[in-house]
This record gives C-alpha cells, sequence and structure tokens, in this order.
C-alpha cells in the first residue's frame, strides 16, 4: 500500500465504516487536508512507526483498546504528550443527509483548527489528481441500475436526479461505449415505472420516456405522453404571464385559461430556472413527435421572457428569481439554478429543426453566461453554489460537474464553438477529481427551492450526492467528446 508522505493527518482504517465516519473522512476532503491513502481510497490500519509529521490521528471508537498497550500504546501516549491530537468521532453523530453533513462539517473544523490542520493543500490536490482517471471512470460505468433502485424505493421514479442524471447517463454511455446492455437500465426504469409519470407531481423525463416508446413503437404511448403534456401535465399546469410560466407553486384550475391570469398573481408574477428546464424536457420533443411547432414556439416564448426576467447583464449569470422587471436580487445566482437554466437550453437546442431561426438566439444566450461563469470560476477549477458568494460561499460539486458537461456539449455538439470553453471545462473536470472518495462525488449543495434570502442559499449544506457517479461520467463524457472534436473527430 502506497502512501502519500508528510501529512498532517492520520485517518486509521475503523473497524466498520459507518456513514458517519465516512461523513467526516468526506469533510475531510472536502476541506483539502492532506492524510494517507491509497488508489482505492483504503486507509492504513496502524500506526506509522514515525510521528513526527502529524498534528492529529483519526481513529474509531470501536479500535480504541488495540492502541492502548505495548509499542502502539506507548507511541500515541508520547504524541499526545508532544501536543498531538487523537479524536474519536463520535459514531452516535446523526448519518447523512442535510442534518448529517452540519453535524460532522462542525465537528471536522474544529479538530481542523484545534489541531492547526492545513486547508486547501496543493499536496492534496495533487494526491487526488494521482488517481488514476480510468478508475474514476470504471467505478461510474454501468451503475445506473444500482443509483435508480434508490429511487425506485422512495417512490421518485421520475424525478430530477432521474431524469437529469441517471437515465442519460446510461442512454449515453450505451453509445460512447458501443454497448447497449448499457441502456438496459434506463429502459427497464422507464417500462416498470410507466404509470408513475401521469400520476406524480412534478415528474420530468418525457424526452426519455418518448425515446422509449419510439424505440418500442408504442404510438398509444407517445400519444398518451402528448395529451397528458398538452392538458397541462409535467408544469404546463401553470398561470402564464406574457409568455413566461409563473409561480411553479401555485397551479391552475383546469377550468381557467393559462393567460388570464388573476391580479393578485400578476402583482407577484415570477420565474424560477427550472421551470425553463422542465418546458425544455417537453415542448420541444412533443412538437416533434406531434409535428405541431405551436409546442415548440410556445416553449421559446417563455425563454425569451425567463431569460429578461432572469438575466443580470452586470454580473452576466441567472438569479433564481426573476420577475418581468428583471431578476429579484433578493435571490442569488444559485449555482446549479444556472444549470437548470442552460439545462432548458440544452434541450432545446437538442430537439429542434437543425435549420430553425431561434438556434443562434439560443446559443447567444449560453454565450453570455459563459462570460459570467468564466468570471466567477475559482482558481482551482471549481464554481460555488452561490455563484458569486465568493469565501462565504461552499464550493458545489453537482453545478461545476452539470455546468462543464452542458458547455461540453453545447461545443462538441457545434451549437456553441467558444475556445474559451476547453480550458473552462478542462479545469472543472480537474477540479472535480478532488470532490471524491470512494468514488462518489462529495461537496454537492443539497436541494434549494427558490427564496428570497441571500443567507438561505449560502447556508444550504453540503452531502455526498446519490447520483454523483451518473453525473461524473456525464460530465467525463462531455469532456472526451470535446478533446475528440478540437483534436479533428466529431
Amino acid at each position: 500500500m502506497t502512501l502519500v508522505t508528510q501529512p498532517a493527518l492520520l485517518i486509521l482504517a475503523p473497524k466498520e465504516a459507518t456513514t458517519a465516519w465516512t461523513n467526516c473522512v468526506r469533510q475531510f476532503v472536502d476541506a483539502g487536508v492532506l492524510f494517507p491513502f491509497d488508489d482505492d481510497f483504503r486507509l492504513p490500519a496502524a500506526l506509522p512507526t514515525d510521528l513526527s509529521s502529524l498534528r492529529c490521528i483519526m481513529m474509531d471508537p470501536e479500535r480504541r483498546g488495540e492502541f492502548e498497550t505495548g509499542a502502539a500504546g506507548e507511541a500515541l501516549r508520547q504524541f499526545r504528550r508532544e501536543g498531538g491530537m487523537v479524536w474519536r468521532p463520535d459514531p452516535k453523530m446523526p448519518a447523512g443527509g442535510t442534518v448529517g453533513d452540519g453535524v460532522a462539517r462542525h465537528a471536522v473544523m474544529r479538530v481542523i483548527n484545534a489541531a492547526g490542520l492545513p486547508m486547501r493543500d496543493p499536496a492534496m490536490r495533487a494526491r487526488m489528481l494521482a488517481i488514476p482517471e480510468a478508475r474514476l471512470v470504471a467505478a461510474c460505468k454501468g451503475v445506473q441500475r444500482e443509483e435508480l433502485d434508490f429511487y425506485q424505493r422512495s417512490g421518485g421514479g421520475f424525478h430530477d436526479p432521474v431524469t437529469y442524471c441517471i437515465l442519460p447517463a446510461a442512454i449515453e454511455s450505451a453509445e460512447f461505449f458501443g454497448e447497449p446492455a448499457l441502456a438496459d437500465a434506463a429502459w427497464d426504469h422507464i417500462e416498470s415505472h410507466l404509470e408513475s409519470y401521469f400520476t406524480g407531481t412534478y415528474n420530468t423525463g418525457f424526452r426519455w420516456i418518448a425515446r422509449w416508446a419510439e424505440r418500442r413503437g408504442c404510438a398509444e404511448t407517445l400519444k398518451r405522453l402528448s395529451a397528458h403534456v398538452a392538458a397541462g401535465g409535467n408544469w404546463r399546469g401553470l398561470w402564464r404571464y406574457d409568455g413566461v410560466y409563473i409561480n411553479c407553486d401555485i397551479t391552475r384550475p383546469p377550468e381557467c385559461a393559462p393567460d388570464d391570469v388573476p391580479p393578485r398573481l400578476r402583482e407577484n408574477a415570477w420565474t424560477w430556472c427550472e421551470t425553463t428546464s422542465s418546458l425544455g424536457d417537453a415542448l420541444p420533443p412533443l412538437a416533434r413527435i406531434t409535428g405541431d411547432p405551436a409546442w415548440l414556439e410556445d416553449g421559446l416564448r417563455h425563454v425569451r421572457g425567463a431569460f429578461r426576467w432572469l438575466f443580470a447583464p452586470d454580473k452576466k449569470l441567472f438569479y433564481h428569481v426573476g420577475r418581468p422587471g428583471g431578476p429579484d436580487r433578493r435571490s442569488v445566482p444559485w449555482g446549479r439554478g444556472n444549470c437548470w437554466f442552460l439545462a432548458g437550453l440544452d434541450a432545446f437546442l437538442d430537439e429542434m429543426p437543425p435549420q430553425h431561426p431561434a438556434r443562434a438566439e439560443l446559443a447567444q444566450m449560453m454565450r453570455q453566461e459563459l462570460d459570467g461563469l468564466l468570471r466567477v470560476q475559482q482558481p482551482d477549477g471549481m464554481w460555488l453554489n452561490v455563484l458569486d458568494g465568493g469565501e462565504n460561499s461552499r464550493p458545489c460539486s453537482s453545478a461545476t460537474s452539470r455546468l462543464a458537461e452542458l458547455y461540453g456539449r453545447a461545443y462538441w455538439k457545434g451549437w456553441l464553438r467558444d475556445e474559451r470553453i476547453p480550458d473552462m471545462i478542462e479545469r472543472a473536470w480537474s477540479a472535480l477529481r478532488t470532490k471524491v472518495w470512494e468514488y462518489r462525488g462529495i461537496g454537492n449543495c443539497v436541494g434549494t427551492s427558490h427564496g428570497l434570502d441571500r443567507q438561505t442559499y449560502l447556508a444550504r449544506p453540503g452531502d455526498y450526492s446519490r447520483v454523483s457517479r451518473s453525473s461524473f461520467l456525464l460530465t467525463w463524457m462531455a469532456v472526451q467528446k470535446m478533446r475528440s472534436c478540437r483534436g479533428g473527430g466529431r
């Protein structure tokens, strides 16, 4: 087992890696604190002979007895006499999710301060980048069925993580690697959960379900999908103000016309980035399937209006909440929120006819956002949870992964051949490789609703992402296609 040298922190392998334990390890990785591990993320089991470089040893309380007697016990006592810190995380601390992240991060930051551990250590970045990229890719390939199992158990058959990460990762990797069986996880999931799309709340995934139906030649399913969306499913049950679908939490009664907006809603008309993504998921493929361009034009009217409402010309970023007069600056340029609007543009560009006159307009929206993203990309290549949050905001691996994927796609597909993109994406991909533990992405901002308080966005915790392997795989494939394109490929 080859270990890095001269770390200030030693994390000894636990008797059993509980979720609470692993959460603490992830926090050290996210903070960039150097400690020894091998290329399979295995931790050393024994104390090294020389403890002189160490400031802190993290130890499983279940292994305490192993280090109380003999040579190991004496070495540990001497380490403490010389001012070293031995930390045994509380095994009863909350594990996983929002609460688990908050407790683990608070505990780890206390240790970092108490022991004087260097953060953002360049040696830790180098150590993470030394893990062969091929190992990360191999760990992300073919795991989509496993990721889908979690959402099947929780009843989220067509919720955002499924339809924007897992399904496309399975389908696109099958094409990329030339292994059709990789897509089976997606096709099987759609077939077995099709009914839940019509009965669930806030479901997305129209484009992937439609693709499944087209592969199967299911004309009746396509007809049913089209009727569902046309009747208001998939976010189209919203009120519409000046062409923009508004107030996502207040759906209109079916007997009301979408443009007949009540006064109280006109007075508080707002939209957010996610609606553009949801409409992109449904309306362009609906126009293609039905042959009725009115659906596409309806979506484009929303995109143009929502861009005016959400995009801040001075920052060249999307605010999470926008109104007819422009961005509501009480909200923020939320990292993943910007991804949602861009994902909508991506979906429109992917489904629109090649010669449609609006293609250049949508590409220009992406170009303007590119200007803002280049300004706020961090020196290490990451983007922050609040893009303009500076030192007050945590980096966000999910936003970084998605932004790199979307601009990589725009480049290799030829929608936006801006030569600033490749370097931006390469830096982001390198940064993402440092936000991994046991082949799962860390530093992922948890789901964030629309709001009008900057501190609420800044305070959102980070967690490991259950779909990070699919997300990383999508990003990696976009990077490879971009590289191939620059090298004279497609």
